[in-house]
């Protein structure tokens, strides 16, 4: 989200009424703007995606991550805001979220790869030239393969300059390989810009 411009594709995935539509007050509305409508960082020059799941995660989806995040307690302004938006503007908001309640909100709804917000994602360009490293911890082939927390298919970015596939579980940042290739993503971008 550091590399992309918006546009209006986070918003269009949650709700479908425009920003002017909903019934809730003026901070809210002004916190959701800032949230779902925003412009790249000029100063990210190049990005390196270690197990990134950009098309969400299917663990999220799983009954026991569900229940432990019944656990999990929202900070106060984002429940306010929450309870704001689901009290007077379920119709303003995507079926998919209305169908998931609160969960939608928290940052484990998030993360499943049928959550909505994957689909806004997905629509801006990357606009610096970035690399993938992915885990494939069950040796299936590579469509099938998985960090045993992100598929493949999450983590793949066609538009990535470079992709290395290590035999890593989800926590590889500090393996060999990994630390080994950012090194390398690193030299190559300092040469890339005369340094």
């Amino acid at each position: 989200m550091q590399a992309i411009d918006s546009g209006d594709s986070i918003w269009n995935a949650i709700f479908s009424k425009p920003p002017e539509d909903l019934q809730v007050s003026g901070a809210t509305l002004d916190r959701l703007r800032r949230e779902m409508f925003f412009q790249h960082r000029p100063f990210v020059k190049r990005a390196v995606f270690v197990a990134t799941p950009h098309r969400g995660s299917p663990v999220a989806n799983k009954n026991i991550v569900k229940w432990a995040t019944n656990l999990i307690r929202l900070p106060f302004d984002t429940l306010l805001v929450t309870k704001e938006i689901f009290s007077g503007n379920t119709d303003a908001l995507s079926p998919r979220i209305r169908d998931w309640g609160i969960y939608a909100f928290n940052s484990v709804g998030n993360l499943s790869d049928k959550h909505p917000f994957f689909d806004g994602l997905q629509e801006p360009e990357i606009l610096v030239p970035h690399h993938s490293i992915i885990g494939n911890a069950n040796g299936k082939p590579l469509l099938q393969s998985s960090d045993r927390v992100v598929p493949y298919t999450s983590s793949h970015v066609a538009t990535a300059k470079s992709e290395l596939i290590v035999p890593y579980w989800h926590g590889m940042a500090e393996k060999p390989e990994v630390t080994t290739e950012i090194a390398r993503i690193l030299h190559e971008h300092l040469k890339s810009v005369g340094r």
